[in-house]
């Protein structure tokens, strides 16, 4: 019976290969679109959710008139932090991140890779795997953790932790790290892209950066709200730095700092 069954459909094929072809490819396209969607929507929807306090972690923005309409940009000036962690109420944490495409040495290898500097608190804030090394590497200045792929890169089988390891600034100055810690490399759907984490400080002295000056810069401030009923009111604090800014830096005149989830 199953023999039988075979035989005709195969004949059935031969005699109309071109229906049934078209309507495969049909049926094959239409799966394709759909698994495709699928996959791009669920990359979308788990952006940064490996953060375990992603729900609760707000980035501040700032917005400035261009052409009639309200540009917003994601970077905030570097003396903004400190006066947030004593002003702001409901706020558990305030971090920072700033990044650099610089070269990294360690011994004859050079390559040019992406450095975060952040501030100590930062993995209080945000998750990171550390799957080898000290978590609290980062409360030490001259402490740098990198991830797997650095790691394979630089010292190949050899142990990296403990090893010294030069970030080169753009004036061909060298700054020594010993590394303190590798963490498993960040997925593709991450805000982050960074390969070496170390002290946001680090980058101050590196680029001669004055802390307290409003005309430098960081990429990003993120404040942990674990109540998000205190959001209204951490937005209207945030209304008395917009004149502080704007004093300080007639050249660049913002209209608002603001929250972002």
């Amino acid at each position: 019976m199953l023999k039988k069954f075979i035989i005709t459909s195969l004949r059935y094929l031969g005699k109309n290969f071109l229906f049934v072809g078209i309507n495969i490819l049909g049926l094959a396209i239409a799966l394709a679109l759909c698994i495709t969607a699928y996959l791009n929507n669920k990359y979308d929807m788990d952006w940064d959710k490996t953060h375990a306090n992603y729900e609760n972690i707000y980035k501040i923005n700032i917005t400035r008139e261009i052409q009639d309409r309200q540009q917003e940009y994601g970077i905030t000036p570097i003396a903004l932090a400190p006066l947030l962690e004593q002003d702001l109420a409901g706020v558990e944490e305030v971090t920072r991140y700033r990044n650099s495409y610089s070269p990294v040495k360690f011994g004859d290898k050079i390559f040019s890779k992406r450095i975060a500097y952040v501030d100590p608190n930062f993995l209080k804030v945000f998750t990171l795997n550390i799957i080898k090394g000290n978590k609290n590497a980062l409360a030490e200045k001259g402490n740098i953790l990198i991830n797997e792929r650095i790691a394979n890169v630089y010292f190949g089988e050899e142990d990296p932790l403990g090893k010294v390891i030069s970030i080169v600034n753009d004036k061909n100055h060298e700054t020594t790290f010993i590394v303190a810690g590798i963490y498993k490399n960040l997925p593709q759907n991450s805000s982050f892209r960074c390969e070496l984490l170390t002290q946001l400080e680090n980058f101050e002295d590196m680029w001669e950066i004055e802390a307290e000056k409003w005309d430098s810069w960081v990429g990003a401030t993120y404040l942990l709200v674990r109540n998000e009923n205190n959001i209204p009111k951490i937005n209207e604090q945030l209304k008395k730095y917009i004149a502080i800014q704007n004093d300080i830096r007639e050249d660049w005149i913002i209209t608002s700092f603001l929250q972002k989830h």
